[in-house]
Formats: C-alpha cells, sequence, structure tokens
C-alpha cells in the first residue's frame, strides 16, 4: 500500500487551517475515504465490543512496561494482515458502529514504514516527557479528542516527533467527518525523533487543560454552534481558561461557564465592572462564580458585554 495522502480523499471538498506551521485537512464525506492507500488503523479497546473488531486482527500496542495493561491501550490494525474485501467493506462499518455511538477506529495511518517501525514509535510515544499531567494527556494521543489538539498546540519540528515514520494521521470527529494531518516533508530525511520530544512550560500547561477544553467545546458546539471549531477556536477557549485561572477561577463548572460568556456575548463582557463583582464575589467567598452569575439575565448579559466595551475604548 502507498503513502500517498490521497488515500484520505479529494482535498477539493475540503477545509484546510494552519497553526504553528502545522496543516490539518477536514474532510466532509466518509465515502470519499479510500483505503487502498492506507496502512493500518488505531482502536480503543474500551471503546469498541469484540464483535465490531471480527476479522481485523488487532494486536496490542502496549510496551514490555506497560503489559498490565494491556486491555486498556491501543491496539494496531495493519490492513496487509486482513483480506482485500474485509478492508473494502471497512468505511461501511465504521459508519454502521458510528450510529450506534461508538468510534471503532480512533485513526486511520498512512506509512512506507513496516508494522515493527510504527508499532516501535507508538510504543515510544507513551513515555514523551511531558510534565505529570501533560504526559497523561499525550499518551492518550490515539484519542481523537487529545490528537486532534496537537496540530495547533505544538511546532512543526514537534508534529514531526509525534508523527515520526508515519506520513499521514487520520481521525475521527463523532459525527461521520474526518480530519487528517500530514508529515513535514521538509524533514523527511532527518525526522526527530520522540526522545528529543520536548514541551515548552506553556504546552505542559495547555496539554494539561486538555479534558476541559474538550468539555467547554461539547457544550459550546450546542450553546454557539455557529463558531468553526479550528485552530483558532480551540486556542482562544484556552486563553480565555488561563485567563480565568488568573483571576482566580479555579473550579471546572466555574471556568466553563466564563469561557461560555466570552463566545456567546464577546470577550469583552468580563471587562464590566458588574461582572467584576460577580468574579470578586466567587473568589472571595463559599460561593461559586456559577451562582454569582445565576441572576443575570441574557438581556443583562449582553448590555454588559457593549457596556465592557465601551469599557475598554
Amino acid at each position: 500500500m502507498g503513502s500517498s495522502p490521497a488515500g484520505i480523499g479529494n482535498e477539493k471538498a475540503a477545509t484546510v487551517y494552519t497553526m504553528n506551521g502545522n496543516q490539518v485537512v477536514i474532510r466532509r464525506q466518509m465515502d470519499d475515504m479510500r483505503f487502498d492507500d492506507l496502512t493500518g488503523a488505531i482502536v480503543n479497546p474500551i471503546q469498541v465490543p469484540d464483535e465490531a473488531l471480527k476479522g481485523l486482527k488487532p494486536v496490542s500496542l502496549a510496551p514490555q512496561s506497560l503489559s498490565l495493561q494491556t486491555q486498556r491501550l491501543p491496539q494496531l490494525v495493519w490492513f496487509d494482515d486482513i483480506p482485500d474485501p474485509l478492508r473494502e467493506a471497512l468505511p461501511k462499518r465504521i459508519e454502521y458502529w458510528r450510529r450506534k455511538g461508538v468510534t471503532l477506529l480512533s485513526a486511520l495511518v498512512a506509512t512506507t514504514a513496516s508494522v515493527d517501525v510504527v508499532t516501535r514509535h507508538l510504543q515510544d510515544l507513551f513515555f514523551a516527557p511531558a510534565s505529570d499531567h501533560g504526559t497523561v494527556a499525550l499518551r492518550r494521543f490515539y484519542d481523537p479528542r487529545v490528537f486532534l489538539h496537537l496540530p495547533w498546540i505544538l511546532d512543526r519540528r514537534q508534529m514531526m516527533s509525534v508523527m515520526g515514520p508515519i506520513n499521514v494521521w487520520a481521525w475521527p470527529n463523532g459525527s461521520g467527518d474526518w480530519q487528517y494531518h500530514k508529515n513535514d516533508d521538509m524533514f523527511a530525511l532527518s525526522r526527530p525523533s520522540v526522545a528529543r520530544l520536548n514541551f515548552s512550560q506553556k504546552q505542559k500547561v495547555t496539554l494539561s487543560r486538555l479534558p476541559l477544553i474538550n468539555q467547554v467545546s461539547e457544550g459550546l458546539s450546542v450553546s454557539a454552534p455557529d463558531f468553526d471549531q479550528d485552530a483558532t477556536f480551540f486556542r482562544t477557549v484556552d486563553q480565555l481558561l488561563s485567563e480565568a485561572k488568573e483571576k482566580g477561577i479555579v473550579d471546572d463548572r466555574d471556568c466553563r461557564l466564563y469561557v461560555t460568556q466570552a463566545f456567546q456575548f464577546g470577550p469583552d463582557i468580563h471587562k464590566h465592572p458588574d461582572m467584576e463583582a460577580c468574579r470578586i464575589k466567587a473568589t472571595s467567598s463559599t460561593i461559586s462564580y456559577v451562582e454569582a452569575c445565576s441572576d443575570l439575565s441574557d438581556e443583562m448579559l449582553a448590555h454588559y458585554a457593549i457596556e465592557g466595551k465601551r469599557e475598554v475604548l
């Protein structure tokens, strides 16, 4: 099998965004997936029933030192090891299980490397040197809810270290669409290894916040569906969460409300004196920020956003 990005589909019908020099392409139709040009897939056994994996021959990626966690760690499906008819039927199988609420394949990969090389690289990612919380986040690199953030958090060389011998990494977004990241050809002859993957302090903090960032994005997909959840969106969420923490708002529920208010009514809403009063009330007493804002109607918040903008001007 080849490693052509064409294996992910026709880019003419796709949305492309770039952050930190990393390009991510958003596919819109599962029918455009061409499995003949893909090499393998990653499965999260915790989320997938055995019957969904029938015939796919998944092999555990658990390193020797984590062998006791084999049942909880991802598995690799190598397409050369399964019959062609089964591989050709994968798109329909993926869609069938998606409609049942199951993410059959957490990732699809294209590479010219051998299965042993890819396996060793993926195992190395479990030990990427980050902070305690950041390491936990990166260890779940196979989770689409983690990998989708890496291109906007990491720079080009760091993404090269994550991708290693993998040329294309695709992940589902849960609604039937797929996104993919192409490895950077610039470093194709001297790709950085996982051993050289280091993170700045800011990156470590952001990696530790990924569960909260995902909670916020899920909420905003309902309350503010007009926002495209791309790299700029996630970076803004991260900045607002950082701002909330700096102001003494630490509870996750309070942080989610702080960010949601900024998206729904505008970032200047928090500059209004009454909103600042709510924040001070929450951080200097036993009530939460959610409770401090409970009496504020949407009309009042919209007014505060306008007044807050005037405060800035």
